[in-house]
């Protein structure tokens, strides 16, 4: 009897940011998962409708110009959902949403994002809810290292 074994796929250059084969993928910036979910208006929602903005991009063009039914369609949302969503990535200044002028619908421009929670704070101050979630989640992040550094070995340690 002869065993075959799974050999594990070669991965292109241009997938190399994933351990796996896949048809695509769409990046997602750090500070919209570390910054921006600081805002109380941001959700899982407003993430993956703008991945899916970012997916779409058109270089040439220079937007994304997905339509709401095809947003919802795709990623199994509901319209008000993608509403709510596209309006919080408009008041985050993430997105600029202007209608197309022959077609009708939505064409999105990307802007650069802040990268820094001070200056995410600076802007958006006028949101009580921000500091005091940037307060929480720097004591969170105390205990994470605290439990880290619990756990890190030292020379000495027993292997």
């Amino acid at each position: 009897m002869t065993e075959t074994t799974k050999q594990t796929p070669v991965i292109p250059a241009t997938q190399a940011a994933l351990p796996f084969e896949t048809k695509g993928w769409a990046a997602m910036p750090h500070a919209l998962m570390e910054i921006y979910t600081l805002h109380p208006d941001f959700n899982a929602n407003t993430a993956l409708v703008y991945a899916y903005l970012v997916k779409n991009y058109n270089r040439s063009y220079g937007y994304s110009f997905p339509t709401f039914d095809e947003m919802e369609v795709v990623l199994n949302i509901s319209r008000s959902t993608v509403d709510k969503a596209i309006e919080t990535l408009r008041k985050l200044r993430v997105i600029n949403a202007t209608k197309h002028p022959y077609y009708g619908n939505n064409v999105y421009t990307l802007n650069p994002l802040i990268e820094t929670v001070e200056e995410f704070a600076q802007v958006f101050s006028e949101e009580p809810e921000i500091a005091k979630r940037i307060a929480r989640n720097k004591m969170r992040r105390e205990k994470l290292r605290a439990r880290k550094d619990a756990f890190k070995w030292k020379p000495g340690d027993a292997v």
